[in-house]
């Protein structure tokens, strides 16, 4: 049995993010890119802030999922063209937020307006302002503490000294 010479073909990926479309790009790929390929670019757009990314086949569908990121891009069924006219096909991708209990990077940014926003950072400053006037309370309590026993301590010693 001979095996037919198979060379990797040009494909044009049009890789698109499920909910933003200024984070789409393009990139020429030939059918013997393995997938990870495909995330590692995505995470170099993103900064390396992404995590967990999920690859879809045409539309972003639980059918279309592609779990194996160590597939090349033929073995996932996508199509390749002539160098001249390469064909072009879309991944789409998902990826998992960033988690925090930070108040600015947990609101929603189409939900909260500027005012609630700043509200929320008002209150925290508030909140942080009255836990420094506490400490400071405490401290000032201290020291004046420190100051009496020192003053007393002085006292006994000034008479001490004077029998």
């Amino acid at each position: 049995m001979r095996l037919a010479n198979r060379r990797p073909t040009p494909n044009c990926a049009q890789v698109q993010l499920v909910t933003w479309d200024h984070l789409n790009f393009s990139m020429l790929v030939s059918t013997n890119t393995r997938l990870y390929a495909v995330i590692d670019k995505i995470k170099e757009r993103h900064g390396g802030s992404v995590l967990n990314v999920a690859l879809y086949r045409h539309e972003v569908h639980p059918q279309n999922l592609l779990p194996d990121l160590g597939a090349t891009l033929g073995e996932a069924h996508f199509d390749g063209g002539l160098a001249s006219d390469p064909s072009t096909e879309v991944l789409w991708y998902d990826y998992a937020a960033h988690s925090s209990d930070c108040p600015l990077l947990i609101s929603s940014p189409r939900g909260a307006s500027r005012k609630d926003i700043a509200v929320k950072v008002a209150e925290e400053a508030a909140r942080l302002q009255a836990e420094k006037a506490k400490v400071e309370a405490a401290a000032a309590e201290k020291a004046a503490a420190a100051a009496a026993a020192a003053q007393a301590l002085q006292e006994e010693r000034d008479k001490a000294g004077g029998e």
